[in-house]
């Protein structure tokens, strides 16, 4: 709880709509932004409400990909949803940058038709500073060699951890046909988290980026997953990487 970050004077309003980015968390490769939307008037807010398009400057300085969901349980009032806009990034996050993120007009959703109605025209405008604690610990591993379903060599050069996420910086080993590779989906590289309990964690929600010359036969790569869920490291006994098992007890 300690980590998570809440950006000051972060509020905007437009059509009787109010928005307010509540918190910040994240680590050197992941970040999570949650807002509240308000309705001013203190009628309930639709079912499968959306906002049209958004955008966060923050990103135009780091590949990757996210997604922004809405949000309501039982305990919210009617007339207020939250929204969770995630990133998982390829490269660094820059932190205590000043990010300006806008939203525009706030529709609805019909499941029926498949179609979305406008329920407030308007922008949404909010500046704040990127501002949260960094969990990330460093995994030791001596240039480890692991092998996918699909015969691919990869070894592994960093492995990055958090309880949000893991990242891990490759290289690209024995692969005929360099550029194929990498127009494929990298299917063949898997990995899970052993934890504590005896459980095992299969990991989604991934990025992989990958890089290399024509005529080559080996690349770099890098690996992002987003927990779905945050894991405390306590609880995180070892990672398995395309069937390689990497204790994390030693993480620093």
């Amino acid at each position: 709880v300690d980590s998570i970050g809440c950006p000051v004077d972060a509020s905007t309003t437009a059509n009787g709509y109010t928005l307010t980015a509540d918190a910040v968390i994240g680590d050197r490769y992941n970040i999570v932004v949650v807002y509240t939307l308000t309705r001013d008037d203190g009628q309930p807010i639709p079912e499968s409400v959306h906002f049209d398009q958004y955008s966060n400057s923050l990103y135009r300085f780091s590949s990757g990909g996210g997604s922004m969901s809405m949000y309501r349980d039982d305990e919210m009032p009617e007339n207020q949803v939250k929204f969770v806009e995630q990133w998982t990034s390829t490269g660094r996050l820059l932190f205590f940058r000043n990010a300006h993120v806008a939203f525009e007009d706030l529709e609805v959703w019909d499941a029926e038709s498949g179609t979305s109605s406008l329920l407030a025209e308007g922008t949404w405008e909010l500046n704040f500073t990127v501002r949260y604690r960094d969990t990330t610990v460093s995994v030791p591993v001596d240039d480890l060699e692991v092998a996918g379903t699909d015969g691919i060599t990869y070894q592994i050069r960093k492995i990055l951890l958090s309880p949000l996420g893991l990242h891990m910086d490759l290289k690209i080993l024995n692969i005929q046909d360099l550029q194929a590779f990498f127009s494929q989906r990298r299917s063949d590289f898997t990995v899970s988290l052993l934890l504590e309990d005896g459980s095992e964690l299969e990991l989604g929600n991934t990025n992989f980026g990958s890089s290399g010359s024509e005529g080559e036969t080996t690349g770099k790569g890098d690996y992002g997953a987003f927990f779905d869920q945050p894991i405390p490291l306590e609880e995180i006994s070892v990672l398995v990487i395309c069937g390689t098992e990497v204790p994390v007890n030693a993480a620093k």
